[in-house]
């Protein structure tokens, strides 16, 4: 028989030893990877916002990690289907192959409850989806909660994943068990109604200690890392004024919010004019289209000016939004001898409007500040020979409900990372800068009025041309 000269036989043979050879180099290949892989993180993250791409301050503190963390993931065969779960694994099995010492054993409850137990006699709370570091007496619990945010979801009712922080809290935790460094966080009460409540729940998400301080009560405590007094509507006494100076000359950090509306504060605003910031009873208005919230232009969008604060926020095409703001006025020669420093300033077509309470148009006056203008600053003295800190700063903030949950909630503003910049730059807290809680959510889009009408007139003329093509190709057709 012949058939093996047959034309068709030698295609189709050599065609059958072509997939052969493509399957066989296939799993040559798939073992060569496998192989590496368990000594190498050797995926690559195509993910939005590149959800497990490390930061360089992770990929640091894996690098130079001697001391042995013993990692327990609490995680029942049933979770195995949840998708948060399997990012978590996903971020764990990337710390475990960033450093031999992250020592990771994943442990059913259900099946091994021992271990769940004994940290629970240690009076930490374990529930399924839990994760606990320890690295000899110092132990840091993660819930499943803590390492992602919700929102409610408009269309269904229910919650939806808002954004992923698990690199956040577990970076946070391997910190604290093998230096036990904190952050303590003070909130000045006793001066009118708390509205830090978000702040409050941002910093806490950042591993930061937050208490309240009454100043009648007592000193600032020495633990104090950083206060933050939000929204006086009462003025400080003579004695909280001391007893501020007396915390400040001895190195210590404050953050000042403030708003368009709250009064007069004499004791309060004479004090941080001394540091070079003059807090006005004004409304910010902003005539430059491109630097407001259309049609509202007391809600601006004010450029931010270069600093360690907003270096990395500069390169990000994402704006700040800054409503009701009072203006500031910056002075360098001050009693206190301060280095003042603008963060926020609005356009030269700003003015800051003195009779603005029940106004209907927003006109400038002829005694109105011409723009452009401060919003927030950050002022930092040097602090008497001995003291703890060899510097004091306080950051004055003049549009206090941007560190809402309404604009720092959203990924296309910068309001959120800009707020815990600033306090990470205050309390020098080491990686505050560097790791964020990657967004997983398409966010609001905010747009000036001239980029609107610019896509607008973008998709007008794309429209017109789909349209002008189909006449042709049906006129040729037609008379063809």
């Amino acid at each position: 028989m012949k058939f093996y000269k047959d034309p068709r036989f030698k295609h189709g043979a050599n065609a059958i030893l072509l997939t052969l050879g493509v399957i066989a180099g296939v799993i040559l290949v798939n073992m060569i990877i496998t192989g590496l892989s368990s000594k190498a993180t050797l995926k690559f993250d195509f993910t939005q916002n590149s959800l497990f791409d490390f930061s360089p301050e992770t990929n640091d503190l894996l690098k130079n990690l001697n001391t042995p963390v013993d990692v327990y993931a609490f995680y029942s065969g049933s979770w195995d289907s949840d998708k948060n779960v399997r990012q978590v694994k996903e971020y764990l099995d990337r710390y475990r192959k960033g450093s031999s010492n992250f020592r990771l054993q994943y442990v059913d409850p259900e099946k091994n409850p021992a271990i769940a137990l004994k940290f629970q006699q240690s009076g930490e709370s374990i529930s399924g989806g839990s994760i606990v570091l320890q690295s000899g007496s110092r132990i840091k619990t993660i819930s499943i909660d803590d390492m992602f945010t919700s929102q409610q979801d408009q269309s269904s009712q229910g919650p939806c994943t808002q954004s992923i922080q698990v690199e956040q809290k577990i970076t946070s935790a391997l910190l604290y068990v093998t230096t036990g460094a904190g952050t303590k966080a003070y909130i000045v009460g006793g001066h009118g109604r708390d509205t830090a409540q978000d702040i409050k729940t941002a910093l806490t998400g950042e591993d930061y200690a937050v208490s309240s301080l009454n100043l009648l009560a007592g000193d600032v405590p020495d633990d104090a890392s950083v206060i933050l007094m939000p929204n006086p509507e009462r003025d400080l006494s003579n004695d909280e004024v001391n007893k501020l100076d007396k915390y400040f000359d001895k190195g210590g950090k404050g953050v000042f919010l403030f708003m368009a509306g709250l009064g007069k504060l004499p004791n309060l605003e004479n004090y941080l004019s001394e540091w070079g910031v003059q807090v006005n009873d004004d409304l910010v208005i902003e005539h430059d289209s491109n630097k407001f919230m259309n049609p509202y232009p007391y809600i601006l969008f004010p450029d931010m000016q270069s600093h360690d604060i907003t270096s990395k926020l500069l390169n990000q095409s994402i704006v700040f939004v800054a409503p009701q703001s009072s203006s500031l006025t910056l002075k360098s020669g001050n009693p206190q001898n301060a280095t003042v420093t603008s963060l926020l300033k609005t356009s030269d077509k700003s003015f800051g409007m003195k009779n603005y309470q029940n106004a209907q148009q927003f006109n400038k006056a002829p005694d109105d500040a011409a723009g452009p203008l401060d919003v927030c600053a950050l002022s930092t003295r040097d602090t008497p020979k001995g003291s703890i800190s060899s510097s004091a700063s306080i950051l004055v903030m003049g549009a206090s409900q941007a560190f809402t949950a309404q604009f720092m909630s959203n990924s296309g503003t910068a309001n959120s990372d800009f707020m815990l910049n600033a306090f990470a730059w205050l309390t020098n807290k080491k990686g505050g800068m560097d790791i964020r809680p990657k967004d997983i959510t398409p966010g609001t889009l905010f747009m000036t009025q001239s980029s609107f009408i610019v896509v607008l007139l973008l998709a007008l003329l794309l429209t017109l041309l789909i349209a002008v093509m189909g006449f042709v190709v049906w006129f040729r057709r037609r008379y063809k």
